[in-house]
């Protein structure tokens, strides 16, 4: 069985972007759109790893670090945050147990590099040939790179709005 990775985020194409990403390398991904949701998951489902939005859905996403570490104190959580550079949240998220941090302006590629700290990509899927990967890479780049402005406009407008 591939490794399961559960991606907790409030916004759609984030959550489907980087499930896309994952299951093309082989891992198993599903997500989880509010705190109560990936509460519920963690008792119901077995996964080897949680990429945590800062803010989810407008709840504090360190109170579900910490709630998450509680209950699977060994289940590695990587914090995933819009915020361009807070290093007191870097701090924050490190205290309450996170095992890493990325902000989404970084690329599919350090993320995938991070998860694979904690869960190595599928043997299967890593030894298939790499000519039919790098379509899938380039495309993903492009679309990651176009994703990352698009919302970094909505977050530019939010905080104008807030």
């Amino acid at each position: 069985m591939n490794p399961h990775i559960r991606l907790v985020d409030d916004e759609a194409p984030i959550r489907e972007m980087l499930g896309l990403h994952f299951r093309k390398r082989g891992y198993e991904a599903s997500g989880a759109t509010d705190t109560a949701e990936a509460l519920r998951l963690v008792g119901e489902t077995k996964f080897d790893l949680v990429i945590l939005d800062v803010n989810v859905a407008g709840e504090n996403g360190l109170e579900l670090l910490a709630t998450l570490k509680r209950q699977r104190p060994a289940l590695p959580i990587i914090m995933f945050t819009g915020l361009q550079s807070d290093e007191d949240l870097l701090a924050q998220s490190l205290a309450a147990g996170a095992d890493g941090f990325i902000r989404n302006t970084d690329s599919l590629h350090e993320l995938f590099g991070e998860g694979q700290r904690f869960v190595p990509a599928p043997q299967d899927q890593a030894s298939s040939s790499s000519s039919s990967r790098k379509p899938c890479n380039w495309r993903m780049r492009v679309g990651w790179r176009i994703f990352r402005k698009a919302l970094a406009s909505i977050w530019r407008m939010r905080s104008r709005v807030t």
